[in-house]
């Protein structure tokens, strides 16, 4: 699993997907999706084309995007997000 135990806690699923799929385009090790229903990687697809742009500047200035219903838990991402992009400028 590359994305924080806080992202499965948010309210909204389109959130949920959103914040799986950016951790995923960011986890260099990944190299397969798993989930237990088809419709799950169909709405990580959809979310990986409808805001590919959104992602890639995100993974580029190294900051969460400004997305709705991370509410409460967007701290707990943030110190995941940049956790991650430590362990990766440090790696290359």
């Amino acid at each position: 699993m590359t994305s924080p135990f806080a992202v499965m806690l948010l309210p909204s699923y389109k959130a949920n997907i959103f914040m799986v799929t950016l951790f995923a385009l960011i986890d260099p090790s990944l190299s397969a999706f798993q989930a237990p229903h088809s419709t799950a990687i169909y709405d990580i697809v959809c979310t990986l084309e409808e805001h590919w742009e959104t992602m890639i500047d995100a993974i580029q200035i190294g900051v969460l995007p400004d997305i709705d219903d991370l509410g409460k838990y967007r701290p707990y991402i943030e110190v995941r997000h940049l956790l991650f992009f430590e362990v990766i400028s440090s790696s290359c």
